[in-house]
């Protein structure tokens, strides 16, 4: 007797596709780290590429979004739906420029040396660690909100 396997629901389907791909990667590196230092410590988690993760995130939301905006009839729920393309085109970059942040001042202090710039460095980084738990949480409610739908 053959076994059916159980269906994914949709939510699930969009959370993997949209959120699990882009951030696999920074998962495979911080756990190389991890085996390779075996201590938990901060810098096992790269700000940079965890902000630069994040624009992707947000494009493809984005991308969601307006996939969504042509199966809609509604005129009231296509311009809340606009309004939220805008935003997460907004997120975008605004963790792009958390990006263009990290790097200058990753530069700064290791590679010039300025330790001086080491405070900044470290408020830039916590300011990624931050904006990114909440913008999954903004993403998870924008999914909720319009339903939206894997295509694969």
């Amino acid at each position: 007797m053959a076994r059916r396997r159980k269906k994914l629901s949709s939510r699930t389907l969009w959370l993997m596709v949209h959120l699990g791909g882009p951030v696999f990667p920074l998962v495979i590196k911080s756990l190389i780290r991890y085996i390779s230092y075996p201590r938990l410590r901060f810098d096992i988690l790269d700000a940079s590429d965890l902000a630069l993760i994040s624009v992707f995130i947000w494009l493809f939301v984005r991308q969601s979004l307006i996939d969504k905006e042509i199966t809609l009839v509604n005129d009231d729920k296509k311009e809340e739906l606009r309004t939220c393309v805008n935003g997460c085109f907004g997120g975008a970059i605004v963790f792009f420029a958390f990006y263009l942040l990290m790097e200058v001042f990753t530069t700064l202090v290791e590679g010039l040396h300025q330790t001086n710039n080491q405070p900044s460095l470290d408020i830039t980084k916590w300011l990624v660690f931050v904006s990114f738990v909440v913008s999954m949480l903004v993403i998870f409610r924008i999914q909720q909100s319009f339903k939206l739908k894997a295509r694969i």
